[in-house]
């Protein structure tokens, strides 16, 4: 859901101050909305109209519900002006809802144009957009000249939302095109980056929500102007999406490649204002279209305060003194911005994270590799929530718990309703449990309390008695572990609804955020309170673990594994039962054990950890084979704190600048030298930490070392051979194409299933 303010003027002066609520295919309800808009007013002016667009039946379920006077929240918005509802279809056509569904209503397309207008305006006011070199550098073009700012289109999609929104702009275009073209059995559609390729998908998703007819649409990137050599399309009609020019020049390559221009549209999602042209969008109805043009004179942070007020698109040659910068997808390099090669250092981590990291690994808690109940998703680190419940809700043996500490210091007295996220899938109810758990530790310490369990989706539309019992109960609101809170948030958005004022203790038995900023804004999102009531947060444990869930790719390394069983199958090569026994339980719900987390060795043996593991601090040695989710858990926490550089020292800092990117020294697999922790290493680092080919020394350096490990996979030095082949078969970890003939020569000696686990890497 976006919200955010325009100008309609040039549709209609009634639209000349209007906010939009843009729900895409979002099948909000009125108090969702509601919410969303109350929190969106209070730190923004409201204007006197409010234009909500949705998709089309569900801009007339919303109408028809303000009609019959069933819905709930809106006259939260309604007490701000006049609110317009409009739906949208698969032409891309945005109509008011009104009595009659026929699509006959008042066409307010042009409406939402200005709105978009508006919302790319603010975008590029932004630093990561127009993105501004650093005084005394200037971007190197692929058309061997120079600029003072780059355009990364990219940004745009920040969400869900904004692609939906950008998608809905080019929708009339893209159907008008689709509409002439009806006697072809494919729609070809062309990107020039797959940064862009979200926009292009829901593009097509949008289209055929409600089209008739059967037709195949093929998304397909060029790779901007590297790719166009090598591009050979067939001459044909195509719809073209060009991320952001700053010239047209890649337009007019485009159209040569294709030849039919008159079939081939092109619309640029963000380019630059031509010399003299007037600061407006512009758009050519005929055959491109360019949906926002960066004026030259720029506003906002693209300026660094006015160092960098011009967008120079095309300087001939450098100025004396200044220097060239080269893109390299996101990442900018020069001669004096090489990689950062880190020295990683244990002092990285605090104590106390130390402590609580070899307790876990110790009790055997953490799990890897967890498969979500819906969907095809899985948590790279989750933890064994029975065990996590009878370590904080469950008297210990000196009678001590947690969670009764926290009830009987943090509850509110009185009635109370306790709140837990819904149990998905048909796995264990443990969210459940913990809630009960808590409603007998109320009753235990005031016998007689008036209590209600209840899952978040009742929130949603509470029944009588509970709409009753909310007005004057405390709440308490509970889960056994969360990430970010995305779950906590959506939970006190709809007390915010259903509940107006009361106490209320957030529990989470652990908590994995993805950074200390995360972990400030969940708190911070949920205590949010502007009444006297004491809303509270407590939590077992919390530990950074920095984006995980997308530097472990769980779902094409179960797609890699699925067909190397197969050629060893087809080729009677033995694997060992470990192995199989790990792609089992990756397909399962229950996650992978110590022994199950990581690749076996090539004996088939879990990867060992030896005693004085110097991220954990413990009164006796902890060592063996069966630590392996302990240990990912731990490197990952260590790795994020890395990042932020917690120990001050910039030489064993990962933070990486916009300017320059930050690798973990090959040396750390070294230092590290235990299978374990060089295989946590290489699942929780992040694939640009491991991209050692932007380094030519560093990749020499990490050839050299996984060439040796190869060597000796026999060997306990080279247990994780076959984590660092999966790594480079992932492409999670990437050296120098010169360096690779060393990689193929070691694996040219490998016999057994782990010979075809490389095969793909040997020459």
């Amino acid at each position: 859901m976006l919200i955010f303010p325009f100008s309609g003027a040039r549709y209609a002066g009634a639209f000349r101050h209007c906010v939009l609520i843009f729900l895409g295919q979002e099948l909000a309800n009125w108090p969702e909305i509601s919410s969303k808009f109350s929190d969106w007013s209070k730190s923004n002016v409201v204007l006197p109209r409010t234009l909500l667009v949705a998709s089309r039946a569900h801009a007339q379920s919303l109408w028809k519900a303000v009609k019959d006077k069933t819905a709930t929240g809106h006259t939260d918005i309604l007490a701000k002006g006049k609110l317009t509802i409009a739906g949208f279809d698969c032409s891309g056509r945005i109509v008011e809802a009104g009595e009659d569904d026929t699509g006959d209503g008042l066409d307010l397309t042009s409406c939402f144009a200005c709105a978009t207008e508006e919302f790319m305006r603010q975008a590029s006011q932004r630093g990561d957009v127009v993105v501004a070199a650093p005084p005394g550098f200037f971007f190197a073009k692929q058309s061997e000249r120079y600029a003072s700012h780059f355009l990364r289109a990219e940004s745009l999609l920040s969400g869900t939302s904004e692609i939906e929104l950008l998608s809905m702009a080019i929708l009339p275009k893209f159907s008008s095109f689709c509409e002439q073209e009806q006697s072809s059995p494919t729609v070809r559609i062309f990107i020039d980056s797959m940064a862009i390729w979200p926009v292009a998908q829901m593009l097509t998703q949008l289209h055929c929500t409600t089209a008739t007819g059967v037709r195949r649409y093929s998304i397909e990137s060029f790779h901007g102007y590297e790719g166009l050599a090598e591009w050979e399309p067939l001459p044909d009609a195509a719809f073209v999406l060009i991320s952001a020019s700053t010239s047209g020049g890649l337009e007019t390559k485009v159209r040569t490649k294709l030849g039919l221009s008159k079939k081939v549209p092109v619309v640029t999602l963000i380019g630059l204002q031509s010399d003299g042209q007037v600061d407006e969008c512009i758009a050519d109805e005929s055959q491109s279209t360019c949906l926002f043009r960066v004026p030259r004179q720029l506003v906002g942070e693209p300026t660094l305060d006015g160092l960098r007020a011009d967008f120079q698109p095309d300087v001939k040659s450098l100025p004396a003194g200044a220097e060239s910068v080269r893109v390299i997808g996101e990442r900018f390099l020069s001669h004096n911005n090489r990689p950062k090669v880190v020295r990683m250092a244990h002092k990285s981590l605090a104590q106390k994270d130390k402590r609580t990291l070899a307790e876990l690994a110790d009790a055997h808690i953490v799990l890897a590799g967890r498969r979500k109940a819906v969907g095809s998703k899985w948590w790279s680190l989750s933890l064994n929530i029975p065990a996590l419940i009878a370590r904080y809700a469950a008297p210990g043996a000196d009678g001590s718990c947690k969670l009764r500490e926290w009830i009987c210091n943090y509850a509110a007295p009185g009635p109370t309703v306790i709140i837990y996220p819904e149990d998905l899938g048909s796995g264990e109810r443990h969210n459940e449990r913990l809630a009960k758990r808590i409603d007998e530790l109320l009753k235990e310490r005031a016998p007689g309390t008036d209590t209600r369990v209840v899952d978040h989706m009742k929130l949603e539309n509470p029944d009588e008695d509970l709409r009753a019992f909310l007005g004057n109960a405390a709440a308490i609101v509970a889960s056994p572990i969360v990430s970010d809170g995305f779950v906590f948030k959506q939970i006190s958005a709809m007390l915010r609804i259903v509940q107006r004022s009361g106490p209320r203790l957030y529990i989470a038995l652990a908590v994995l955020p993805e950074s200390d900023a995360r972990l400030k804004e969940l708190a911070s999102d949920i205590g949010s309170n502007s009444a006297d009531s004491a809303y509270r947060f407590k939590h077992g444990f919390t530990l950074p673990v920095g984006r995980i869930d997308k530097a472990v790719k769980w779902d094409k390394e179960t797609a890699l594994l699925d067909e190397f069983i197969e050629s060893c199958e087809s080729e009677n090569v033995d694997v060992p039962p470990r192995l199989l026994e790990r792609i089992e339980a990756m397909r399962a719900p229950n996650g992978l054990s110590d022994e199950l987390a990581f690749m076996p060795s090539a004996g088939g043996e879990p990867q060992p950890l030896s005693a004085g593991f110097l991220l954990w601090e413990v009164d006796h040695p902890q060592e063996g084979s069966n630590f392996g989710a302990g240990v990912l858990l731990t490197v990952a926490t260590f790795l994020e704190a890395s990042r932020r550089a917690r120990s001050g020292d910039p030489e064993t800092s990962l933070r990486s600048g916009v300017f320059q990117q930050t690798l973990i020294e090959p040396g750390t697999f070294t230092r590290f030298n235990d299978g374990a922790i060089q295989s946590a290493l290489l699942r929780a680092a992040y694939p640009s930490e491991l991209d050692y080919a932007a380094d030519r020394a560093a990749s020499r350096d990490m050839a050299r070392l996984i060439a040796k490990f190869i060597e000796l996979h026999k060997s306990p030095a080279g247990s994780a051979a076959p984590e660092f082949i999966l790594a480079l078969r992932l492409k999670k970890l990437t050296l120098h194409r010169d360096d690779l003939p060393q990689i193929e020569h070691a694996c040219s000696s490998l016999a057994g299933w782990l010979a075809v686990l490389a095969r793909p890497l040997s020459p």
